[in-house]
């Protein structure tokens, strides 16, 4: 590969040992599907509840890793310094906060999805919609961020033009989440976190060494940081100089709480066996997706380093960020295979997030809307139906969006956090931890945080530069989840309390071992018994 060459950007040409290790991936994951299928509803969306807590953790790391981890998080880092590090911070506290909050509870609830306990805990066909609906959008905008990086890294593989690129990805991915259901998803995404760490680990290690770094330097890369920030550009390190301290805060906020609030994440929590082995999957979960984070920065400094030895200019071209941690491989000169092998730890990443998204948005549909709403009747294989169906649907729609993307992927994907932190996340908080919260007052919070952000978001598109600035849609869920939650409580302080028998329910999922019986509960609400704690 000549200078001119690397100059120009990614080389987009066919490449017969990298694309042989993707075709035997996206044959590994369609043979896995094929092992793992299901024919019931329990099966299909939550994997008879069957994953134990490693398997688990890997899964939730894999269905983490998306496109925004493996390659938009490092090209954000690499575009905007210091303020990139806003999304490894807020995703990571996400996963605490959800660790310490949340995912016992969730698993204690047991259903299937975050609108069945939305609709349940708030005793509203309303606010189930509400939910569903929001998943729709959240998994829409969500799902073109990662087609954007399977376009990017089959054009490299393969030599395919971006379109192509993006539709044979498409079949890949549908062929086994219509076959498997998330019982196949959910070991897919334990194999294919195997695969990305390792694609995403080794070459690091060689690229470091190839530009005069120990291995492992995530570690001890502090030099190469120090180089950067003394003979290219001082502000890749220096706090809130490419952004205010503001900009800073509200993104990361909206990465915290969007976290917590994304149903395909919340989804991960009903797949297990109990409330312990839940805790623990989201600890294994932490742990693995730490693996990535540390190293993410890393490719950033390299890439940036490398960028300006060979090409004299800072920051990286915004067109080449996606694909910072393939060009960056790139760059060092790395031999083919191993370049290859970033490329197809990229199209894991993209598969294994994009087919949770697919089951979430098609059990929104299927369960939510269609079997809990429509048509309360639906047997097992007429609901299997509207979710394949949905998805092949969801899959045509995204694919059509993704041949244009509207922004970078991690752009894309901050959007998806704020719908999640200002619509979900607040209801979900105070359902799960204030038994008094109503029906009124979580559709008045729900449409709130909703209006608020999807505003922005349409602001964003129409490229309307003061909401840009003050309510940026990445970032809209400083202002949107807020809202919400007050919205949420006050109306509820002015509306009728909730039944007594979801009032226990509520009690029910914080409690080790008083559990209330159904008998209990009955002769309670019958009475007209109640108060307690929370009540007022």
């Amino acid at each position: 590969m000549g200078a001119e060459e690397i100059k120009v950007g990614l080389d987009i040409s066919f490449k017969m040992g990298p694309a042989l290790l993707t075709l035997a991936l996206v044959i590994l994951f369609i043979i896995v599907g094929l092992t793992q299928k299901v024919y019931s509803v329990d099966g299909y969306w939550v994997a008879g509840r069957t994953i134990g807590p490693v398997e688990n953790g890997m899964a939730v790391a894999g269905n983490w890793m998306s496109a925004a981890s493996y390659l938009g998080m490092a090209g954000s880092i690499g575009l905007l310094g210091y303020f990139g590090l806003a999304y490894v911070v807020g995703w990571t506290c996400g996963y605490l906060f959800l660790l310490v909050f949340m995912a016992q509870q969730i698993r204690k609830y047991g259903k299937f999805t975050a609108a069945d306990f939305i609709g349940d805990r708030y005793y509203s066909q309303g606010a189930r919609i509400i939910v569903a609906v929001t998943t729709i959008i959240i998994g829409f905008v969500y799902a073109v961020a990662q087609y954007s990086g399977i376009g990017l890294m089959f054009g490299y593989i393969l030599g395919l033009d971006y379109v192509p690129g993006v539709i044979f990805g498409t079949v890949a991915v549908l062929s086994y989440v219509l076959l498997a259901g998330m019982l196949g998803v959910t070991r897919n995404q334990a194999v294919q976190y195997g695969i990305l760490i390792t694609t995403f680990t080794l070459p690091l290690i060689a690229i470091c060494m190839r530009v005069g770094y120990l291995p492992f330097t995530f570690f001890t890369y502090g030099p190469a940081v120090d180089y950067v920030q003394t003979e290219i550009y001082r502000q890749f390190v220096q706090p809130f100089a490419n952004a205010s301290l503001f900009r800073w805060l509200i993104l990361c906020f909206t990465m915290i709480v969007g976290t917590c609030g994304l149903p395909h994440v919340l989804t991960r929590f009903y797949v297990v066996v109990n409330e312990r082995i839940a805790r623990w999957s989201v600890a294994w979960g932490l742990f693995f997706i730490c693996l990535l984070y540390w190293q993410a920065p890393v490719y950033s400094t390299m890439g940036t380093i490398l960028n300006w030895e060979i090409n004299n200019v800072y920051p990286i071209p915004r067109e080449l960020a996606d694909v910072i941690v393939v060009i960056t491989a790139q760059w060092a000169a790395m031999p083919t295979f191993v370049v290859g092998a970033i490329a197809a730890g990229g199209v894991a990443a993209s598969f294994s997030t994009t087919a949770g998204l697919y089951m979430t948005v098609s059990a929104g549909v299927a369960h939510d809307i269609y079997t809990r709403v429509i048509n309360p009747k639906a047997t097992d294989r007429q609901q299997l139906f509207i979710a394949r169906l949905v998805t092949v649907i969801l899959g045509v729609l995204v694919t059509f969006m993704a041949l244009d993307p509207p922004a970078l992927i991690a752009d894309l994907v901050g959007m998806a956090f704020a719908f999640a932190g200002s619509v979900v996340f607040p209801v979900f908080f105070l359902g799960l931890w204030w038994e008094r919260t109503t029906k009124e007052g979580a559709i008045a919070g729900m449409l709130a945080g909703l209006a608020i952000t999807l505003t922005a978001f349409i602001m964003h598109m129409a490229g309307n530069e003061w909401f840009m600035t003050y309510i940026p849609a990445t970032s809209s869920a400083y202002l949107g989840t807020p809202v919400n939650f007050i919205v949420a409580i006050v109306v509820s302080k002015f509306t009728t309390p909730p039944p007594m028998e979801v009032r226990y329910l509520v009690r029910e999922v914080h409690s080790p071992t008083a559990y209330v019986t159904r008998r209990e509960r009955k002769a309670a609400t019958a009475s007209g018994g109640g108060g307690g704690a929370g009540a007022s």
